[in-house]
């Protein structure tokens, strides 16, 4: 027997998504054991369906906030940033998008904004560090020590300042990414 567990999301306005297989089994039935889901097609399932629940909704919040809020026009997008997002029943990556500032927006504010940061609870800060080019190119010949070099030196950098009670006074968590 062949068991197949669909899942179809309606969207706010009422639009019926497609349904979608989350996830199908061969099932058989020779010992009362095969009767049910086993605890692994159960964890299989759930992480499939909330995966899929958590993207539909993520990327309905980011739509509904890809206008300015001020004057309502749409905010041009500088492209995005894998996001991991953890849920109980596995990790979801999603695809944070960068939007410019509204022209009608203070200019002193951020050039740039997620509509995840209202969302997800956590602030953060984008920091960036820049490796001088004699040490790039050094870099080119040696990239496995230069980079590890360079992502502790930048997790000590970012530690010490943020322990220090005159910036944070706390102890940070940081997602580095290299860039080149």
């Amino acid at each position: 027997m062949r068991v197949s567990i669909l899942l179809q999301i309606t969207g706010d306005d009422g639009t019926i998504g497609p349904a979608e297989e989350m996830t199908a089994f061969e099932k058989t039935t020779e010992r009362s054991e095969d009767l049910g889901l086993s605890i692994a097609e159960g964890k299989a399932m759930l992480a499939a369906v909330q995966a899929r629940t958590v993207l539909a909704q993520a990327a309905t919040w980011s739509q509904q906030r890809r206008c300015c809020p001020a004057c309502g026009e749409r905010r041009r997008s500088k492209g995005s940033y894998p996001l991991v997002f953890r849920t109980l029943y596995g990790d979801v990556e999603l695809t944070s998008p960068r939007l410019h500032r509204c022209p009608c927006q203070p200019a002193d504010g951020p050039a740039t904004v997620s509509p995840f940061r209202d969302l997800l609870p956590v602030p953060y800060f984008h920091v960036v560090f820049t490796m001088p080019e004699p040490i790039a190119a050094i870099a080119l010949q040696n990239k496995r020590v230069v980079y590890d070099i360079l992502f502790r030196s930048t997790a000590a950098s970012l530690r010490t300042i943020a322990a220090d009670p005159r910036h944070l006074g706390a102890e940070i968590g940081f997602v580095a990414v290299l860039h080149t």
